[in-house]
């Protein structure tokens, strides 16, 4: 998927992979990049888009994510347990390859409405006590001999949407990965591997429990391991809420001693019960730590209506820190007003929460901009570019016109013209009976 990095002004393109070397102005190297947004030509050739992922024609089966990312040529293919798959999103779902899909999901898709343009994503489920089914996915990264690497990933928490579901049936997949969740919490646990040049990682299937990760064959232990946790506010699991994942990772402390050595990433979902999108996996390498910045991720929102006060989510969903602390959602500070309408903060210990109040008269987009900082002392980082928030007003709707003339029922043709004849007659009458008083 495309994504804008703010506060460093690098857009992701729809290139598959940088797997070459290139240097940042920071003296970063990029490892690995990929928005999945070109999924594998000749496998997406034989595929159509189904809501839950690319499903080979004539099959009952889920086209693989490693199907359709893996790029052996420049070292970088994917392994997975189960059918870890590439799932579109609202602009490439077709209904009638979908005729199977209840009729409240036909060709919606996933809504992405911050990313309108975008089209895939990975995903993963886990769900134990009824399938014994977790799927997971792994990736091999070269060090480029560097003492640190950076990870990025964004998350969302999703419902599962199926070819035949129901989604009033109680027993039916969606009520027991969305509507039977008591929170929507989501965790994904990342295990991190030490392989040396010549080694290859896999996976072992375990069924509902924990996958086994081999190298050579041979069970291996993890040398770091971290659980990502958020939470979706998405209102029905059809649409998107990002999240944006990082971990800073110190090559020496995981017993890296050697340029040529790999690092072995494995991710999985550490939640039971939980349905999970992927995107825009960012892997960086660097001889220092990477200094501590502050991202601002742009944001679009889309009002029900010209007239309606609107609340806007939490501005900082999608704003991160790089190689530092966490964002402090209290430090959130406007630095500019919409061009048309209002802004305000209903609570002023929550200046993350913004309320906009259009004007009731212009429609079209208008923006505005903030900067947020994180939580480091005494000083803290902040973003070096404003963030831009972009709404989207619709035009006003015009209602009937109540004086318009109706029709007579059940008058037409010489009856329309004797009800003309008729009305033109007693106006004749009235006028002359004036002019006679």
């Amino acid at each position: 998927m495309t994504h804008l990095w703010g506060a460093r002004n690098i857009v992701v393109s729809s290139a598959m992979l940088l797997a070459t070397s290139s240097l940042f102005a920071q003296g970063l190297i990029t490892v690995y990049q990929n928005d999945f947004e070109t999924p594998n030509a000749a496998q997406f050739a034989i595929e159509i888009c189904r809501d839950g992922g690319g499903t080979p024609v004539g099959s009952a089966n889920y086209g693989t994510f490693s199907d359709n990312y893996s790029d052996p040529a420049n070292g970088f293919p994917f392994v997975q347990v189960k059918t870890a798959d590439r799932l579109c999103t609202t602009a490439v779902n077709n209904p009638t390859d979908n005729p199977s899909h209840s009729p409240a999901w036909i060709g919606n898709g996933y809504a992405d409405n911050l990313r309108p343009l975008n089209k895939f994503t990975g995903a993963i489920i886990r769900q134990t006590s009824d399938y014994s089914h977790s799927e997971s996915v792994g990736l091999v990264f070269p060090t480029q001999g560097q003492s640190f690497m950076d990870l990025s990933m964004d998350w969302s928490g999703l419902a599962v949407q199926l070819a035949g579901a129901d989604p009033t049936n109680p027993t039916d997949l969606y009520h027991k990965i969305w509507l039977d969740r008591p929170n929507k919490d989501y965790g994904v646990k990342f295990r991190f591997f030490r392989l040396e040049a010549s080694d290859t990682l896999s996976l072992v299937d375990n069924g509902a429990s924990e996958s086994s990760v081999n190298i050579n064959g041979v069970p291996a232990s993890a040398v770091r391991t971290e659980v990502f946790t958020f939470s979706t506010a998405s209102p029905n699991g059809l649409s998107f809420d990002w999240h944006a994942m990082h971990y800073a990772l110190d090559m020496a402390a995981m017993g890296f001693t050697s340029a040529t050595q790999r690092l072995g990433v494995v991710w999985e979902m550490d939640t039971d019960s939980s349905y999970a999108a992927f995107d825009n996996i960012l892997v960086t390498a660097s001889q220092v730590p990477a200094t501590e910045v502050v991202k601002g991720v742009d944001d679009e929102h889309t009002l029900p209506n010209i007239s309606a006060a609107f609340a806007i989510p939490d501005v900082t969903t999608n704003d991160y820190v790089e190689g530092g602390t966490t964002i402090n959602k209290a430090s959130v500070e406007l630095l500019s007003a919409p061009q048309f309408g209002a802004l305000s903060i209903p609570d002023p210990s929550h200046p993350e929460l913004i309320l906009y109040t259009p004007d009731g008269v212009y429609s079209g987009d208008v923006t505005f901009q903030y900067r947020v900082c994180d939580t480091s002392t005494p000083t803290p980082a902040c973003t070096a570019d404003p963030v831009t928030v972009t709404l989207h007003i619709p035009a006003k709707v015009t209602p009937p016109n109540p004086g318009t003339a109706t029709a007579v029922p059940g008058l037409a043709g010489w009856g329309v013209g004797l009800l003309s004849m008729l009305t033109m007659g007693v106006a004749g009458f009235l006028s002359r009976k004036r002019n006679l008083a």
